[in-house]
């Protein structure tokens, strides 16, 4: 499944040598286990993974152990997910802490994606972030160009 010798077997399952990150992931991927079950031993071991952002996964060092890659690429998004209402990191809010939390997030992922995306796509990538913002800011604005709108005219829904 993994490709790995008894011998490196052997050395995790005794702890003379740490899981690196990118077989610790590989694990979860395959046995479809919880990174956070397997890396700090909480919450439960089927824990959903799909809602883990993919940008967290591919930022870790291969060989980092695991438990550091979780600690620094991970746990933020855990710690997210925690403050969300209904454990929901879709669901929408109005919790302060928990928006100055995502600003947080989304400051951090420029840098990530800068560094994933490949020279050659670079420009075409900055482009459709530029398309889904202006998509974005226009429905927004639409609809509170409408609903001022029906405020004015005493249409109130």
């Amino acid at each position: 499944m993994l490709n790995i010798t008894r011998e490196r077997l052997s050395s995790w399952e005794t702890a003379r040598s740490p899981i690196s990150w990118n077989y610790g992931f590989g694990f979860c991927l395959a046995l479809d286990i919880s990174v956070r079950w397997l890396a700090v031993g909480e919450g439960q071991w089927d824990e959903e993974l799909d809602w883990l952002p993919v940008a967290n996964t591919l930022e870790a060092p291969l060989r980092m152990p695991f438990g550091e890659a979780y600690a620094r690429y991970i746990a933020p998004a855990y710690e997210i997910k925690e403050k969300a209402p209904g454990n929901s990191v879709f669901s929408k809010t109005s919790d302060p802490k928990r928006i100055e939390a995502m600003k947080e997030l989304l400051r951090s992922y420029p840098e990530k994606w800068i560094g994933l995306i490949p020279d050659e796509d670079i420009e075409d990538f900055t482009l459709l972030l530029w398309k889904v913002f202006e998509e974005f800011k226009t429905n927004k604005l639409f609809t509170r160009f409408e609903r001022y709108k029906d405020r004015l005219l005493g249409r109130h829904k």
